[in-house]
């Protein structure tokens, strides 16, 4: 059973480390305010993190969990609001499996809601607790910046752990420079922004889709690449279908989940084979039929959301969700303006909107970018400093990655006479943005970006000549370290 890492409730309890475990007498206001100072800055936000964790349940016991990445990326976020009653937000991001029984199947590509909780100290005594009928949560000071705890759940699961303070080397900095190296290769014949790029922790591989065309003329194939990082060998699976071009990988409850331009797929991600489920969801879609093109995708809560993209320019400005078991788009918001061949990524609960054209026929494409709050479902802009014509992006912790190209036309004859890449990274704590410089060649002046993904600490990136003729050419594989 997958559950959200933890659940907070509004009871608070506080036993200072020198207690005794018998009742003990109400905490005084004084000393109330003392621990609330320790919690936060003086009232001000406070922001504590996993140094330390351990997993106990049915199947294992004080099984380390510490360097795992869906442990390393929560941040509990504690602060007062104007009345002094205690905060806490808790940025869950990517979500654990409690039951699991090794450190592989602790980790999940689940991308969680933050929680908000007023806390409360109890009446009756005792210690650092948050508790209801199902779940208690305790925790005591080793120093002010250090807090050891436990948590109980419900379904037998307990974590031990410890929090300490972050402090600003405690987060992730952009790096100065992009060294790409050769991961592997591939052959194939794709188009710009359709093809489909992730990475999953549970199997250590990167997985790419794309479309392929085979005779007669008007069929196609769904093709769909594995690349285990373990052997650095490829596993490969296509599927006949008619579809559009455009592909979006996604990984939803251990199933790799493709989104194409009227159907969705998903597949196991172990032993690639035919899709476990075929649907069309153009034809169920709220209003009219919808045909996805260059659109933008995120995932939060394991549900697909998608971003404009639409072919016949009617719903370019719509956000849907896919429902139904991916058999139906729903319209979830309305962006300010139509967005196509723009890239979206959440990071904690915003979802970022990088750049693009407004519609598929557009040849200009903008700075203008747009933020959405997926809590308050609101909507602010920013701008790229560059108008790229199609962009990618990838988060790692609370930075973006954001790739794209500008197809260059010295002459302005409408013929593109180089290709110019970028990637840089915008920094969701302080709203800037950074192009970063990179080691890339670009021999004949056309080589582009074709997909980027982050993992395990490195940003991959699909990379190989735009303008070939051959019928299949070669796309590379490459990683640089973050």
């Amino acid at each position: 059973m997958q559950l959200s890492k933890f659940i907070f409730f509004l009871f608070f309890i506080v036993l200072l480390s020198s207690c005794s475990t018998e009742q003990a007498p109400n905490l005084t206001i004084e000393t109330q305010d003392q621990i609330i100072n320790k919690l936060t800055n003086n009232g001000s936000e406070k922001v504590w993190f996993f140094s330390s964790a351990s997993l106990s349940n049915s199947n294992v016991s004080n099984l380390d969990i510490s360097a795992l990445f869906n442990i390393k990326d929560d941040e509990f976020i504690f602060s007062t609001d104007t009345q002094g009653a205690l905060l806490l937000h808790h940025k869950i991001r990517y979500d654990i499996n409690n039951e699991a029984s090794n450190q592989n199947e602790v980790l999940s590509n689940n991308y969680k809601t933050s929680t908000d909780e007023q806390l409360q100290f109890s009446e009756e005594n005792s210690s650092f607790i948050f508790d209801n009928v199902t779940n208690s949560y305790r925790f005591e000071f080793v120093d002010d910046n250090l807090l050891s705890g436990t948590l109980k759940l419900s379904n037998s699961s307990e974590l031990n752990f410890e929090l300490e303070a972050k402090t600003s080397s405690s987060y992730v900095n952009t790096p100065s420079i992009l060294n790409f190296q050769t991961v592997s290769s591939f052959d194939a014949n794709v188009n710009r922004g359709a093809v489909g790029f992730t990475s999953s922790y549970t199997n250590n591989s990167l997985y790419i889709a794309y479309r392929e065309s085979v005779t007669p003329p008007g069929m196609s194939l769904e093709v769909i690449k594995k690349l285990d990082l373990s052997t650095n060998n490829f596993q490969t699976t296509s599927f006949a279908q008619n579809d559009f071009i455009t592909k979006r990988l996604h990984i939803v409850n251990n199933e790799l989940v493709c989104v194409g331009g009227q159907y969705a797929n998903n597949y196991s991600l172990t032993n690639l084979s035919a899709p476990l489920s075929s649907n069309n969801f153009s034809t169920s879609t709220q209003n009219n039929p919808t045909i996805l093109t260059r659109a933008g995708t995120y995932q939060l809560n394991n549900e697909i959301y998608v971003v404009g993209g639409d072919l016949t320019e009617n719903y370019s400005d719509v956000i849907w969700k896919l429902t139904n078991n991916y058999a139906q788009l729903n319209q979830h918001s309305t962006l300010p303006s139509p967005k196509t061949w723009a890239e979206a990524e959440i990071v904690d609960d915003k979802v970022y909107i990088f750049g693009g054209k407004q519609q598929q026929s557009s040849s200009s494409s903008e700075t203008l970018s747009y933020i959405y709050d997926t809590t308050n479902q609101t909507y602010s802009s920013f701008n790229l400093p560059i108008a790229l014509t199609m962009t990618y992006a990838t988060k790692h912790q609370h930075l973006v990655y954001v790739a794209g190209f500008i197809d260059v036309d010295t002459n302005n004859d409408n013929i593109p006479d180089m290709v110019e890449n970028y990637i840089g990274a915008y920094n969701t704590l302080d709203d800037t943005f950074n192009f970063i410089p990179t080691n890339l060649n670009n021999p004949n002046g056309f080589y582009s970006i074709f997909g980027m993904t982050a993992y395990n600490n490195k940003l991959y990136i699909i990379y190989a000549d735009s303008t070939s003729s051959a019928a299949l050419k070669q796309y590379d594989i490459l990683e640089a370290n973050l």
